[in-house]
């Protein structure tokens, strides 16, 4: 079965690129966008997620809104991901997918027992987005996927010539960020990683 591909997007990466590197990566086959601009106040926030629910439409993308619930329910978001520790202390509910991002077994465990209904785990390999910062690498994903029975998906230093080293494994997607937001023809680029998924 195929891995499916998510965008994590990041303005700053892409500056003026921004909405043409996500309207190209929807017609390359993108499965699903998760809005991470952690940093914009709701009032910002919300026209750019409103935006992209247009560039979607009624594609069968799922639009999955970081750490701001009050913009996800806004919009009607498929879900929302969090960082570990933010998650760990939600009180407010939402009745949609729950995100997690979690970078060490333990982190994985507690987010399953806690009601996470995927986890993104990384940086798997060598990234720009984590300059100076060791990988964890292919053997720390095995070990967090033998853990927990919810979907893993791996972010960091995902490219065409990485992703062969992970697709073996039972990841239900992959997750990408600057490969996608710092590229011109992100059409190209995510169908390349497609060719190379299976």
């Amino acid at each position: 079965m195929s891995k499916k591909i998510y965008l994590v997007t990041n303005r700053k990466l892409a500056g003026d690129n921004y909405y043409h590197a996500i309207e190209q990566s929807i017609k390359g086959g993108i499965d699903g966008i998760i809005l991470r601009e952690k940093d914009l106040p709701t009032e910002k926030l919300l026209p750019i997620a409103v935006k992209i629910k247009q560039i979607i439409g009624d594609k069968n993308i799922k639009l999955i809104i970081n750490s701001n619930i009050e913009v996800a329910k806004a919009i009607k978001s498929d879900g929302i991901h969090m960082p570990y520790k933010e998650f760990m202390g939600l009180e407010v509910k939402y009745n949609a997918l729950i995100g997690v991002s979690v970078h060490s077994v333990k982190e994985a465990i507690q987010a399953q027992k806690s009601g996470a209904d995927y986890l993104i785990c990384g940086h798997v390999f060598q990234t720009d987005c984590k300059k100076g910062l060791e990988p964890r690498g292919v053997s720390w994903l095995t070990d967090i996927l033998k853990k927990v029975t919810i979907p893993v998906i791996p972010i960091g230093g995902i490219t065409p010539k990485t992703i062969d080293a992970i697709t073996h494994l039972p990841i239900s997607a992959v997750a990408v960020m600057s490969l996608i937001m710092e590229s011109k023809n992100a059409k190209n680029v995510i169908k390349k990683l497609k060719e190379n998924r299976l």
